[in-house]
């Protein structure tokens, strides 16, 4: 599941297996989201990759990455079925992620990483 230049967007609640990438994709101008209360199991990349593009963002108000978003009571399991450096949590290139509350588990690599000097995460 894609999320990109979205605002105030939730993803609660659902179910996400048995898919090849990453389940859920948190990228460039998506503000205001919010990952609750979801399942990830078995997935062939990361649970939840929020990512955005530097070489885009400018010092001129031009915010092309991911800006106030939460992953928050989410079971993310058994993932990185096809790549191995994957996270259940991964963030690069962000402002203000909030991870809180998730049960992470069965990674061949991390449980959260955070990536680039410029991201925001508080844990």
């Amino acid at each position: 599941m894609t999320f990109e230049g979205v605002a105030e967007v939730s993803l609660t609640g659902s179910r996400l297996s048995a898919l090849g990438g990453n389940a859920v994709f948190i990228s460039n101008e998506a503000r205001d989201v919010e990952i609750t209360a979801n399942t990830i199991v078995d997935v062939g990349d990361s649970g939840v990759a929020v990512m955005g593009d530097l070489l885009r963002s400018t010092g001129l108000g031009a915010r092309q990455f991911p800006y106030n978003v939460s992953v928050r009571n989410n079971t993310i399991r058994e993932i990185g079925r096809f790549g191995k450096q994957v996270s259940g949590l991964f963030i690069s290139t962000a402002g203000f992620v909030t991870a809180s509350d998730n049960v992470i588990s069965g990674s061949p690599s991390r449980c959260a990483t955070k990536a680039a000097p410029f991201s925001q995460f508080c844990v």
